[in-house]
């Protein structure tokens, strides 16, 4: 018997997947980045309101967000895009540090709130929208292109979100029955080593297959390690926005999605993986 929330799961899964074929197949590329940026804006202020600062103060800095990405929307060159990927990489292995380190993690999310926010979601913004290059040339014809995306960026966008999804489910499936070992019961009690080690094997193997046997395509260690890399960041990025969760006692982000939660519940998972997978892809 399917229950109400298994329903609006599925409903809402559904139409996620529309949604996203209808992006990426049948939309321009300014409607395209303007959609995904409108996403990050709102994903920042679920994050803020988490919070209990005020609505005035929420808008002033879903305000900052907005200039922020603005300007870096104008003056990106790729010297700064590649120094913001360095410096949003470091951000993540500290975070991944603090994971060990539950009450610093909490603080450290509690007191700092704005500013880890901002940075999050303003670099994972950026990275999201220059996925498929490190021109800045692409800043400057967004506001100008009529054309849908190129077969190219189409075809990254798919990668990471079916990588992803993957990590995610498998993860989700084998850990509800095969879990036992807890992974970090404090930050999130239903995630077990068993089911984060399923979220890196599954996709990686299905992959593996995919470019090795259908495609016969050239798949090497390097592209292996960045595979593995990608699964596990999958996981730091859920643990990251749940510690977050549980420094402010809240289950959910919101309810932006019936039967998922908020849309940063969602989001997570993709916050540091878009950094690996560009240094896998561009780097």
């Amino acid at each position: 018997m399917i229950t109400r929330v298994m329903f609006d799961r599925i409903l809402t899964g559904t139409v996620l997947i529309s949604f996203v074929y209808l992006l990426l197949f049948y939309t321009n590329t300014y409607i395209f980045y303007s959609i995904l940026s409108l996403l990050f804006v709102y994903a920042f202020y679920e994050w803020l309101s988490m919070t209990d600062i005020t609505n005035i103060k929420k808008m002033l800095y879903l305000l900052i967000l907005a200039l922020c990405m603005f300007s870096l929307y104008i003056y990106i060159t790729p010297v700064l895009l590649i120094f913001i990927l360095y410096l949003s990489l470091v951000f993540w292995i500290i975070i991944i540090i603090l994971l060990k380190n539950y009450k610093l993690l909490l603080n450290v999310m509690s007191r700092n709130y704005l500013s880890i926010g901002l940075f999050i979601f303003l670099t994972s913004w950026l990275c999201v929208i220059s996925l498929n290059n490190l021109d800045n040339k692409l800043y400057f014809e967004l506001s100008l292109s009529s054309d849908n995306l190129d077969s190219v960026t189409v075809y990254h966008f798919l990668f990471i979100i079916i990588l992803i999804s993957l990590s995610d489910i498998s993860g989700y499936l084998i850990g509800k029955k095969f879990g036992k070992t807890k992974l970090i019961e404090k930050i999130s009690p239903n995630k077990t080593i068993e089911g984060f080690i399923a979220s890196i094997f599954v996709p990686t193997a299905i992959f593996y297959v995919y470019f090795i046997i259908i495609l016969s395509y050239p798949f090497f260690i390097l592209d292996l390690i960045f595979m593995i890399l990608c699964c596990i960041f999958c996981t730091v990025g859920d643990l990251a926005v749940s510690s977050y969760k549980r420094a402010f006692s809240v289950k959910d982000s919101g309810n932006f999605l019936p039967g998922h939660g908020g849309l940063l519940d969602r989001l997570d998972s993709y916050l540091p993986t878009v950094f690996i997978y560009k240094f896998w892809m561009f780097l």
